[in-house]
């Protein structure tokens, strides 16, 4: 969240104290970001009263409730669809950061990059000299035994 975000989040906080202040008489900074979670949570109008009236003991008349709801979706920005879908890569990416570094800490040794497959082919050309080698030399072998006889 950039220091923009954090200063108008803040102002949105402060008006919504301000409404509960002049309605109810109440300033409560804790209730009034539980409020904006609600919005934020139920985007209508009525979802949002329903949530807002079934969470707590508290009644709160429709007017109050249609005027709070306007106060915090007019001053909090919305994000766009791209917007969110890049912050939830940068957050997800950011976690899986961290839990591989945690991870690379606690095991050094399993923290070395992969390196790419080779497939050997002189391997196969290994294989067949070293085969006719020791074909050769049991040959050598059986010769100086029969030499010997």
């Amino acid at each position: 969240m950039s220091e923009l975000d954090k200063l108008n989040y803040l102002s949105l906080v402060s008006k919504v104290v301000q409404e509960l202040e002049n309605h109810l008489g109440v300033s409560d900074k804790v209730l009034a970001e539980y409020i904006i979670d609600l919005v934020d949570n139920n985007p209508d109008v009525e979802s949002f009263n329903e949530a807002l009236q079934s969470e707590g003991d508290a009644y709160f008349p429709d007017s109050f409730v249609k005027n709070l709801h306007n106060v915090i979706t007019r001053m909090r920005p919305k994000k766009s669809g791209g917007e969110k879908k890049a912050a939830e890569k940068k957050e997800k990416e950011e976690e899986d950061r961290l839990k591989n570094h945690s991870l690379a800490t606690k095991f050094p040794g399993l923290a070395i990059a992969n390196q790419p497959f080779q497939r050997l082919e002189d391997f196969d050309d290994f294989r067949s000299t070293k085969v006719t080698e020791e074909s050769g030399e049991k040959k050598k072998k059986k010769k100086k035994k029969k030499k010997k006889k």
